[in-house]
Formats: C-alpha cells, structure tokens, sequence
C-alpha cells in the first residue's frame, strides 16, 4: 500500500517555512522592528537563541516536516527488495 501525500503537513510546513524566512530576511535587511507576533513557543527560541538562530532552526525543522509528508517509494521498493532476498526458497 502506497502511503499517501499528507497535505495538511506540506501546507503547514511551507507556511512555517515563509514565516521563518520571512523574519530572517526582515532582520538581516533592518526592517524587523523591536516586537513582532510570532507564537508563545517559537518567542521563547527567539529569546533563548536570538533571531538568526532561532529562524535557521525554525526553516530546518519546517523541512523535515515537508519531508516527512511525501510519500516514500523508494524506501518501500527497498525494503520490499531485501524481504524478498531474505526469503528462503525451497529446492526440490
């Protein structure tokens, strides 16, 4: 069975993606002001890390979730190859 493409993950995904870049770009051109709306949870990173930091993790996280929403053929074929390798055939 084909696994299917999560949308929901790859819209959340690319949306956080934007925001992240977005914030990053705003910073490094100076055009950030002092306070912007950013979730309680991803304010703490900024606080902790600082803004570059705390982006380029937020970008690298939005990723792997784009990543982890797209099917897998390949790792399937692949497994689906060794099961078969494994297989012991009888011999008459």
């Amino acid at each position: 069975m084909k696994k299917k493409t999560n949308w929901i993950g790859i819209i959340f995904g690319v949306i956080w993606l934007l925001m992240a870049g977005l914030i990053f770009a705003l910073y490094l051109t100076g055009n950030l002001g002092p306070s912007f709306p950013v979730p309680r949870f991803i304010g703490w990173v900024y606080n902790l890390l600082g803004i570059i930091p705390g982006s380029v993790i937020q970008m690298v996280l939005s990723l792997a979730i784009i990543i982890a929403s797209l099917p897998k053929k390949a790792k399937k074929a692949a497994a689906n190859k060794t099961t078969q390798q494994q297989t012991p055939t009888e011999q008459i």
